[in-house]
């Protein structure tokens, strides 16, 4: 049988989504202990939720910066969640915007965010954390503007 073919299959197991999420978590560690000076981490479309919660869950290091397209996620509506992002827990532990809170004191490009993401978390933490930028944008970052931010 397929994986997560069987009812509750992810009472026991992780979904598809966790996994991936723990991949780029994985990846990330890889390449700073391999001695990177940098590490960006780009997410566009579901990818972008992906690199928000690998890098919440990570360990605060200066020389990770993340470019996330939150791809019009509407943080309050669960069927985002639900079709989108389907983590047991996920809004238990504060949902997208809590994640997006414990990327601080990374430096984060945040762009698509459109009407329905919630950033305040966010924007809080980042209060918190004057070294480190929070930039946030409602329509999708153009290319140039993705290539200043990683640049610098």
């Amino acid at each position: 049988s397929p994986r997560g073919s069987t009812k509750f299959f992810t009472t026991f197991n992780r979904t598809d989504d966790a996994e991936r999420i723990g991949d780029i978590g994985l990846a990330i560690a890889y390449m700073l202990a391999s001695g990177a000076e940098r590490v960006n981490v780009v997410g566009f479309g579901r990818a972008g939720a992906w690199a928000m919660l690998a890098g919440a869950v990570m360990t605060p290091d200066a020389r990770v910066r993340f470019a996330i397209d939150a791809d019009g996620f509407h943080t309050a509506q669960e069927m985002d969640y639900l079709n989108w992002l389907p983590i047991p827990g996920i809004l238990r532990a504060g949902g997208l915007p809590n994640a997006a809170a414990l990327l601080a004191p990374h430096d984060v490009l945040l762009h698509n965010t459109g009407e329905g993401f919630d950033v305040s978390w966010a924007e809080t933490a980042y209060r918190l954390f004057p070294e480190a930028s929070l930039s946030v944008q409602k329509d999708r970052v153009k290319y140039e503007e993705l290539m200043g931010f990683l640049k610098r």
